[in-house]
């Protein structure tokens, strides 16, 4: 028997740590790509200080860190397809 998925939903912190290392151009980067069953929403503070910029897809709660922005339409592809 097949179990339903929740749909993903991919987290982009735009707290003060993770803008300084650029994450408001990665959450740029997920939007310009955006692939349509994968909503991306900027966060606040994921609390990974220091790693950022963090991106976090749930409900799998899986962790990106330091993701730079041509490495967001990757990481979306991967959930649109495992999701």
């Amino acid at each position: 028997m097949a179990v339903d998925r929740p749909p993903c939903t991919i987290l982009v912190c735009q707290n003060k740590a993770c803008r300084k290392s650029g994450s408001k151009a990665v959450l740029a980067a997920f939007q310009n790509h955006k692939i349509s069953e994968v909503p991306v929403i900027g966060s606040g503070c994921l609390g990974h200080c220091g790693n950022g910029p963090m991106v976090l897809v749930l409900p799998d709660e899986i962790w990106y860190r330091r993701v730079r922005a041509e490495e967001a339409i990757e990481i979306a592809k991967r959930w649109a397809i495992d999701s």
